[in-house]
């Protein structure tokens, strides 16, 4: 295997993992719920999630879409979204390489993707997402290849 072979399967496991939090944001931030504290838990009975039926896109696959416990389906935009960021990590990665500004790129797409399931539920964009939103794209423009650009832009922009 190749260190860009392994880089890109490590990015890309890293997107499915956070797939899952994205996951939780967008269920738990338009419900008032904190997305850090808590665990996970069936929708159908209540039982909290364990360590196997949280593995991205697999624990799903596996139950073959239902909670292990009671059955319930559990909806495909789980693993989707899984997926989704899955993808956009390694895509990511793959325009960039591994260079500080991915991180900024990497959290901004995986942001994006729970404000569009968000989006698409309530018709909402949270502030408690669009702000680090915000500061995150602001992180990439300093940081990425057009840094000197947006640096003059914003000094500009500020009058200064």
């Amino acid at each position: 295997m190749t260190l860009e072979v392994f880089i890109g399967t490590v990015v890309t496991l890293l997107g499915l993992v956070m797939g899952s939090a994205v996951t939780a944001i967008s269920w738990r931030v338009p419900r008032g719920q904190s997305w850090v504290h808590g665990r996970s838990k069936c929708s159908g009975c209540g039982h909290v999630l364990g360590a196997l039926d949280l593995v991205p896109v697999l624990s799903w696959a596996l139950a073959g879409g239902k909670c292990r416990h009671c059955k319930t389906p559990v909806s495909a935009r789980y693993p989707l979204i899984e997926v989704t960021c899955g993808a956009w990590a390694l895509l990511s990665w793959a325009k960039t390489g591994l260079v500080p500004e991915w991180g900024f790129l990497a959290l901004w797409g995986f942001l994006l993707v729970a404000l569009l399931w968000i989006d698409l539920d309530f018709q909402l964009l949270p502030d408690v997402l669009t702000l680090p939103g915000t500061l995150i794209g602001v992180g990439y423009a300093l940081t990425g290849p057009g840094a000197r650009h947006a640096m003059w832009g914003m000094l500009v922009g500020a009058g200064l």
